[in-house]
């Protein structure tokens, strides 16, 4: 339940809410940051890699139910978004995290719990 809500969480927080940067154009979602923004860094192939590791996390979580395999890919689909939205701000121009907002934090706060999650779910399944 902590993965399935840390990646909801997390893809809201790219999409929807808007102060998640400031390239010199104002505040934006990611997904704004990341399509049409001639002042921004980013490409689209930043928004989309963030939204496939969410959904492979997502997917192994689903086919997990006891399968510590499937638990140990949820893991690592988490923890491929912690160290993927922590990249981000270092492919932006410096000095990096000053540019990004509070939706910034939330996501990587939200990816963080996806991977606490995945890691409790992992140690449950250990001692089953």
């Amino acid at each position: 339940m902590l993965v399935l809500a840390g990646a909801l969480l997390f893809l809201a927080a790219v999409t929807l809410v808007t102060r998640y940067t400031n390239n010199g154009t104002g505040w934006k979602s990611l997904w704004q940051a990341t399509h049409h923004d001639p002042a921004s860094p980013l490409v689209a192939a930043d928004f989309w890699i963030l939204v496939a590791l969410v959904a492979v996390a997502g997917v192994f979580l689903a086919l997990s139910l006891g399968r510590r395999l499937a638990i140990i890919g949820s893991a690592l689909g988490a923890l491929g978004v912690v160290g993927y939205t922590l990249y981000l701000p270092m492919k932006g121009t410096s000095p990096g995290f000053h540019d990004y907002g509070s939706s910034y934090w939330l996501s990587l706060a939200a990816a963080a719990v996806m991977l606490v999650g995945a890691g409790l779910a992992l140690g449950r399944s250990r001692r089953a």
